[in-house]
């Protein structure tokens, strides 16, 4: 049956009477820069970028928004959920919802995922729960719970495991929770950029900027951070491409990748080719790379869509947050005093969690690459097939982010069709 949605931002071809795909549009999802930069190629369909140098000072209003950010996110809600990993930006969120709850439920939600230390992140969870107080419910997803993923006009969903989300957002409605909170963005927004060791010296001394260096390892890190020094003495077109070099050319500058069809090849390299010397011109905008990093790290940054029935909300995405994160210099985002290199770069992220209970925090980052490559479901193309996006051919040597895009988007075309739209190739 055909179902009433808008076309206003997404792939669509927007002179048909009938919801129709645009296969042009479709195919930019394998595009480099935004398979790797992950964020969508239409316009209006990525977050607004605050104006440059809005906030009133360097790191002087990121508690206070955070805390307005939590609170707009959970509004009037009776039951609030947080989905709770165990790590350091969830965390935040968790403890500030429990701040605010003032008698209304709190529900944390963790999916049974093993880390690649063999440590359960329901295990880390609940030990962080207890050992910090908070008050709160604890329930835990199987990764053997399904849901159906929400489906959106804007495109396919772009995290790692859409299903995995889903029932999660599934368990929290059926809990009763009228919003699902998350710390999605936060290390693309407040962690410690590269380059910054000019910055640590002249702010923080030669201390800061040795257990800077120390933390970030040896060997390749020197080299770029030398060329991050040398290039504020060259002209800035070269030091732009300097940066370039060093950051983001293997990445958002790779070829186009095998499984786009030879019909589309062309217009998805003419698409890259334009948004890769756009982005150098930027570039050129900071003579400092540790400035122009920590903006890279987030912008241009897509939406986070709801995963299921209830909206979700990610404080770190919130308009005043990301303003205020703008203002953050490296020596407001790396505390040399703190105890691991873990929490002296999410120094930010530690810094919104109450001084009694940081002797408590995760001492480093968890990992899940093993079980989440154990979970990627494989894909059969048939409907990009069909209309001629992909060549199934190259799937053979397609990497995880190809992979997973090509299901993602798969499943988003079925759940489109079955809704009443019309691909071009496949459907009349």
């Amino acid at each position: 049956m055909s179902e009433a949605f808008c076309t206003e931002i997404g792939p669509w071809l927007r002179t048909a009477a009938r919801p129709t795909i645009d296969r042009e549009a479709l195919a930019l999802l394998f595009a480099p820069p935004v398979l790797y930069g992950e964020f969508y190629p239409w316009q209006g369909a990525s977050l607004a970028e605050p104006p440059a140098r809005c906030s009133t000072g360097p790191g002087a209003g990121l508690g206070p928004a955070f805390g307005r950010a939590v609170a707009r996110a959970a509004a009037d809600a009776a039951v609030i959920g947080v989905s709770f990993s165990g790590g350091m930006d969830s965390l935040a969120v968790l403890a500030e919802a429990c701040r605010q709850a003032r008698g209304r439920r709190v529900v944390a939600f963790t999916i049974a995922l093993v880390d690649d230390h063999g440590r359960a992140a329901a295990d880390v969870a609940a030990a962080l729960i207890t050992q910090l107080g908070l008050r709160c419910e604890v329930q835990v997803v199987d990764t053997t719970e399904t849901a159906a993923v929400a489906w959106s006009p804007i495109g396919p969903r772009l995290d790692a495991l859409p299903q995995l989300n889903a029932a999660l957002a599934a368990r929290a409605a059926a809990t009763g929770c009228e919003v699902l909170l998350s710390g999605d963005g936060a290390d693309e927004v407040l962690e410690v950029p590269r380059f910054a060791t000019c910055e640590l010296l002249t702010a923080r001394g030669p201390r800061a900027a040795l257990r800077y260096l120390g933390d970030r390892g040896r060997g390749s890190v020197l080299v770029d951070e030398a060329a991050a020094v040398l290039a504020r003495a060259v002209p800035q077109r070269a030091g732009a491409r300097m940066y370039w070099g060093a950051t983001w050319a293997t990445t958002l500058g790779a070829p186009v990748p095998a499984v786009v069809a030879d019909r589309f090849r062309a217009r998805v390299q003419d698409w890259s080719t334009r948004w890769l010397a756009g982005h150098l011109d930027r570039c050129r905008e900071h003579r400092s790379w540790a400035a122009r990093f920590a903006h890279d790290a987030i912008w241009p940054h897509a939406p986070l869509l709801d995963a299921g029935a209830i909206p979700e909300r990610s404080p770190f995405l919130d308009a005043e947050v990301l303003t205020a994160a703008a203002a953050l210099t490296p020596a407001h985002r790396y505390d040399p005093d703190l105890p691991t290199p873990y929490q002296r770069n999410k120094a930010a992220v530690v810094s919104l969690i109450e001084p009694d209970h940081r002797p408590m925090l995760p001492p480093a980052k968890q990992y899940f690459q093993t079980a989440l490559g154990a979970l990627i479901e494989p894909c059969q193309p048939r409907l990009l097939t069909a209309a001629g996006v992909i060549d199934p051919a190259g799937l053979d040597t397609a990497d995880t982010a190809v992979a997973m895009t090509v299901t993602a988007t798969e499943t988003w075309l079925r759940d489109a069709l079955a809704r009443g739209a019309r691909l071009p190739g496949v459907t009349s």
